[in-house]
């Protein structure tokens, strides 16, 4: 551990402070805890302000959708401001400590400092109208100064709009403020350390801890109970080594932090974390390095997605280590060392269960019994096919990507033992739709032309070949199946004879025991509107086929620009 950490410091003291982009958006940004807002001096007497700190572009500029509350919006309670000192508070103020000293951004003229506001909107705000409402703070009874200019938020009421936190901490910070906890962000530890002393941190609030120690700062343990209605985002190098107990909530982004007692929620992003003999409710790991032991009772999820742990789990009672990553990940329960596959997860009492995901496809709909099940505890299988489509089998493949074969992979309602694996299970249907989306045919491997009235559903047709179509003339079925898996079998082709045949194409469904049959007739025409069947289109000999007997009381033209037509009524 300490080769660990020794290279992680080295590596980390010149790291810059990771932005916490949307925080900004919820909070005014402070620099530290001044010397003077800390010490006993009652702020409200100083009355002039020189300046106040900016806000956040994303705290300046709103937008909500309509419905929102103005209690639901971002307006500071307390803003950030430089107060002009009087001659008397020069003199009488106590002489800072040396760390304090730091803190003071001009002792002899201003100091920074805390002052309470309220916001006044024009025109008077109505979160069921849209429109631009600014906001204006008011100081009260405070003087401002010429150089002072009184911050404004603007704040635009849409319809379609959509506030989304862009990550679950800053969801969760906006969820403590709504309900009545406090933002306070410390930049140096000696702030940090002083709003302990002082017990201003209170229940609800929710506390960033962001800055680079200097080689000055280092703290190797740090005592302070009843945390349990805090929440606290650590954003600090490994330098300063911090110890807490009973925390509600601690997220770790970077740092060096040792935890006791008890911790509703630790989240380690970056950083190295070691539990000692604690009761944790929920963790998640996201990376960086956890040191853990079995005197650790983890009650509820430990949802792992990256990052290092060294020890053994302390699982106790409905607790569950969850392998939310791609990789497989290696933990000890008691004396015991698992390997978890991706998904799977471990219980107290040293059960491992394996995710089974059911795949949706097209034909039909199915259920699984299982979500996550036990190696041999048994599974449910139930599929029923849509119309057109019948069930064919089961596919079962493991999380090795191997195929499982069991009994009843080929029954609709099937069960089968669970394997020591994720599953994937996926219910094949089969199409029995043997039709065509379209015909054609070609004569003597010319251009293809469409059937005339194909429709698809109909299975026999009549073409009428023009007066030039040799006798003897080559011709061949072109079909597409309507559906991508059907197929069309043999070969559909003919050679008329004398002028006349018939050509005839099967299409095979997907589920190749249905099948479907097109014939269509050939006819060469002649110029009196019978079939010449003279054998050959060069000559020697002829008969003469009616056609009016054939298809009575129908017109049309023949391609090639050939027009007769049949008036038998039968």
């Amino acid at each position: 551990m300490t080769t660990l950490k020794s290279s992680r410091r080295k590596n980390m003291r010149f790291r810059i402070k990771k932005q916490l982009a949307f925080l900004f958006t919820v909070i005014i940004i402070a620099v530290q805890f001044p010397y003077a807002a800390l010490a006993e001096t009652d702020v409200r007497d100083i009355q002039t302000v020189a300046s106040f700190s900016a806000l956040g572009d994303d705290v300046k500029k709103q937008t909500v959708p309509i419905g929102t509350e103005q209690e639901e919006l971002i307006l500071p309670d307390q803003l950030e401001v430089e107060i002009i000192a009087s001659q008397e508070e020069r003199t009488d103020t106590a002489t800072p400590s040396e760390a304090e000293k730091d803190m003071v951004l001009d002792e002899e003229t201003v100091y920074p400092a805390w002052i309470p506001v309220t916001w006044d909107s024009e025109p008077e705000y109505d979160g069921d109208t849209e429109g631009r409402y600014v906001f204006t703070a008011d100081t009260g009874g405070y003087v401002l100064a010429d150089s002072a200019k009184l911050p404004g938020i603007t704040v635009t009421v849409e319809k379609n709009s959509e506030i989304l936190p862009p990550d679950d901490s800053s969801a969760r910070l906006v969820s403590s403020l709504m309900d009545g906890g406090g933002m306070k962000v410390f930049k140096s530890y000696a702030a940090f350390k002083q709003a302990f002393r002082d017990e201003s941190i209170q229940g609800g609030d929710v506390i960033l801890v962001s800055f680079i120690p200097d080689d000055s700062e280092r703290v190797y343990f740090y005592y302070r109970p009843g945390l349990m209605e805090v929440s606290i985002i650590w954003d600090v190098g490994e330098e300063l080594e911090s110890t807490f107990e009973n925390v509600g909530r601690f997220t770790l982004k970077q740092g060096d932090i040792h935890l006791e007692g008890k911790v509703g929620t630790l989240i380690i992003e970056d950083g190295i974390a070691s539990i000692g003999a604690s009761e944790i409710n929920d963790i998640t790991m996201l990376g960086g390095y956890l040191y853990t032991g079995s005197s650790n009772r983890i009650t509820g999820g430990f949802i792992y997605q990256g990052g290092t742990i060294d020890g053994a789990l302390g699982l106790s009672g409905d607790g569950v280590f969850i392998n939310d990553s791609d990789k497989v990940v290696e933990v000890t329960l008691g004396s015991t060392l698992y390997a978890l596959l991706p998904g799977s997860e471990l219980k107290a009492d040293g059960t491992v269960r394996y995710p089974i995901v059911l795949e949706t496809v097209e034909g039909g709909t199915a259920a699984v019994s299982h979500t996550m099940a036990a190696a041999d505890e048994v599974l449910s299988f139930e599929a029923i096919p849509k119309k057109g489509y019948v069930f064919k089998r089961w596919l079962v493949v493991d999380a090795y990507g191997m195929s499982q074969i069991f009994s009843e992979s080929t029954t609709p309602s099937a069960s089968m033992p669970m394997i020591s694996s994720g599953i994937t299970v996926t219910p094949i249907f089969y199409s029995t739709d043997a039709s065509l989306s379209s015909l054609q045919y070609q004569v003597e491997g010319k251009a293809p032309a469409a059937v005339p009235g194909f429709t698809g559903y109909q299975d026999t047709y009549h073409v009428f070949l023009p007066p030039d179509t040799p006798q003897s003339a080559v011709i061949a079925l072109k079909g597409v199946p309507a559906h991508q898996e059907a197929k069309v079998v043999g070969n559909p082709q003919i050679t008329l004879s004398r002028g006349a045949g018939a050509a005839s194409l099967t299409v095979a469904a997907q589920e190749d025991t249905v099948q479907k049959n097109y014939t269509v007739n050939f006819t060469v025409t002649g110029k009196n509107g019978t079939s010449d069947s003279s054998g050959d289109s060069s000559g020697g000999g002829s008969s003469t086929v009616d056609l009016s007997v054939l298809y009575g009381n129908w017109e049309q033209i023949v391609t090639g620009g050939w027009m007769f037509k049949m008036t038998n009524g039968s």
